[in-house]
């Protein structure tokens, strides 16, 4: 495994930094486990650096850990009883040479020090001027980095010129994580873990089920309390934690959440909104028709392992032959992955195509052949702006073992068609498994598209909206 994977963009981007002749300031922030102190670290090589990890405790915690790195930079024993003594010998380490300075997690530091902002402003202001010194300040609580770079009332307003909000890895990227995995396995791994390197590093087996009796049905499982553990950094997390059990267990709207958990309808919409901005849930956006009331569902593909697949096998789990467990949640494990498949597929065409609206399409369609209305939905529902004009694109998403055919295709066309309004339809057809060789003939006749492994994994471009002319 490489040492280092993905990031190109970034590290692009701090060089660029590094290059810069003004003031040199930048603010990297993304949630826990996408790799901000690996980036950083990267990046740091090879060039003169001070390198700050600030952690949960007091100010003097804080300042001691930074008086025992700058001990050992300066090779000498140094004490520092005020932020301003520290800053003073940083800036004088900086003035005799090219020097990149990082602050990790300054969340952390500013909990504790709120009044450390105003030194370091003044150290931006001041002590940085004409010299070339990188300051780069880091941090896993989003609304916290953006608040102190981007309000008006606080010291660093503005001081931060280039600004870094980082993004999990794509499928690609992880999969060079897992050499001579499987395909199959491949996109496993990726719906389960997500773009985080943290889990992908940490991740020991040759095929995904043995990755998953590592990770959560071993004596040493690793990742067995880690949802447990993102969600109790949320600021209620024990009301969260009962409005997840409720979304896995079906209840989806508010109004249900509500009643399920037990919770006021504020309560519900407070916990929601910052599982939402935290990237734990999101809200199905209705297409063509469907019902308006927003649906929520698990988007974070640990956390919904967890209650969609481990919280529904307490029992199961207490069978200490991983071998067995296995067997016996196969098939929540399944349904899990088809669900997160319908995930990623969307992620796909919104990141491939000019989307001005993607979501799904859900509620009661009428089955001509049967003579009845039936339940389901469109699992991907995607208002594309192309040259030609606004076209839909109505997908269907299949995680399979077996090819997807004509039962599969037939069953989108019959529930497109029965809609109301006129839609510019373009049909996709997704597959893990590929496609049945008779209904590539039909979907290349027919202007279907497709997309199997080796488009979403990047080995060939995602196919036109349109065909070429002659």
């Amino acid at each position: 495994m490489a040492d280092f994977i993905g990031r190109k963009e970034e590290l692009r981007e701090l060089e660029s930094l590094y290059e810069f002749k003004g003031k040199r300031t930048c603010a990297v922030y993304g949630l826990r486990r996408l790799g901000k102190t690996t980036l950083l670290s990267e990046f740091c090589k090879g060039k003169r650096s001070v390198f700050l990890m600030m952690a949960p405790g007091s100010e003097r915690q804080n300042l001691d850990a930074i008086q025992e790195e700058m001990s050992r930079i300066l090779g000498r024993r140094v004490e520092y009883g005020t932020f301003p003594e520290f800053l003073s010998d940083l800036a004088d380490y900086c003035h005799e040479a090219k020097t990149v300075v990082v602050i990790d997690e300054l969340p952390f530091l500013l909990d504790s020090a709120p009044h450390v902002a105003g030194y370091l402003q003044n150290f931006i202001d001041v002590r940085m001027r004409g010299e070339e010194t990188v300051l780069i300040v880091c941090g896993s609580s989003v609304s916290s980095m953006e608040k102190e770079t981007t309000d008006p009332t606080r010291p660093l307003y503005n001081r931060f010129r280039f600004r870094i909000h980082l993004q999990p890895l794509s499928f690609e990227e992880c999969c060079q994580f897992h050499p001579g995995m499987s395909d199959a396995d491949l996109a496993r791994m990726y719906l389960t873990f997500g773009g985080s390197p943290f889990y992908h590093e940490g991740i020991t087996g040759a095929t995904y089920e043995e990755v998953v009796k590592d990770a959560y049905l071993g004596r040493n499982a690793f990742l067995r309390d880690e949802a447990r553990s993102i969600v109790l950094e949320l600021k209620n997390s024990e009301s969260c934690m009962a409005i997840l059990d409720a979304i896995s267990s079906g209840t989806t709207s508010i109004k249900g959440i509500a009643e399920y958990t037990k919770l006021n309808r504020d309560t519900c919409k407070r916990c929601l909104d910052e599982m939402e901005y935290m990237g734990l849930v999101s809200r199905l956006v209705p297409m063509c028709g469907a019902p308006k009331h927003p649906v929520y569902y698990i988007r974070n593909g640990v956390v919904r392992f967890h209650y969609d697949v481990i919280n529904r096998s307490r029992m199961v789990m207490l069978n200490r032959d991983s071998d067995a467990v296995y067997q016996q949640i196969r098939g929540h494990i399944d349904t899990f992955l088809g669900m997160r498949f319908e995930d990623m597929c969307s992620d796909y065409v919104a990141m491939n195509y000019p989307c001005v609206k993607i979501g799904r399409c859900w509620g009661n369609f009428i089955n001509l052949d049967a003579g009845l209305d039936e339940v389901g939905d469109i699992d991907v529902v995607a208002a594309i702006q192309a040259r030609e004009g606004r076209v839909h694109l109505f997908g269907e998403c299949k995680f399979s073992r077996r090819p997807v055919g004509f039962s599969e295709y037939n069953k989108l066309e019959r529930r497109v068609e029965s809609l109301d309004g006129d839609y510019a339809v373009k049909y996709t057809m997704f597959s893990l498994s590929g496609f049945e060789e008779d209904f590539r003939d039909f979907a290349e006749t027919n202007g279907v598209m497709l997309v199997g492994m080796d488009e979403l994994m990047g080995r060939v471009p995602a196919p036109p909206l349109f065909r070429e002319g002659p």
